[in-house]
């Protein structure tokens, strides 16, 4: 850590009238390698096998969740097959809930106005497919839109659009009320 890290923590704690001793422990948690969360958003992809190859185990909230996830997440076969990807629990819960919402009518188009880079997208994707819905996912930034295209390559159906999600109606594509879902 560099010294002003090292001083900040340590000025950190007595502010909060902890024991200065600690600052050791607090140090050496902060080296340690964080333990990623997968969404398996395929339901093509067994979880229970999902968990086996990340040594990792169910997760709390979701139940597409691998948490602790061990090693080399790239080198997953659920990983590179684009089964899964790297995401906290919170945002698969999300997702899980804007799809999971009772709709009124038809359910077969849904929107994600803040797509990019993609992760509750896929797993919107992925829900979309399963009940014959498209996803229309929005990202006003052209390279975080490619991180998009990239995490929904394996949901041909989805449509990744270029724009400002505040400017919808000024969108060629766009006609208010076409869509069943809103993910903001």
């Amino acid at each position: 850590h560099p010294r002003w890290t090292v001083a900040a923590l340590r000025d950190a704690l007595a502010s909060v009238g902890r024991d200065q001793a600690e600052l050791v422990d607090v140090l050496a948690a902060d080296n340690e390698p964080t333990r990623p969360t997968l969404a398996v958003w395929s339901r093509g992809t067994n979880i229970d096998e999902a968990r086996e190859q990340a040594q990792g185990q169910p997760g709390r909230w979701s139940a597409r969740a691998v948490t602790g996830v061990r090693g080399d997440v790239g080198a997953l076969t659920c990983v590179r097959s684009g089964d899964a990807g790297v995401q906290d629990e919170g945002s698969q819960v999300v997702a899980l809930l804007a799809g999971g919402v009772p709709v009124m009518g038809e359910d077969r188009r849904w929107l994600d106005m803040c797509a990019g880079p993609g992760g509750k997208a896929a797993f919107l994707a992925a829900q979309a497919a399963g009940r014959g819905a498209q996803l229309t996912a929005v990202e006003v930034q052209p390279h975080r839109a490619e991180l998009l295209r990239h995490a929904l390559r394996r949901w041909p159906e989805s449509d990744v659009v270029v724009a400002d999600a505040t400017e919808l109606d000024a969108q060629q594509w766009y006609q208010p009320g076409g869509f069943d879902r809103v993910l903001l």
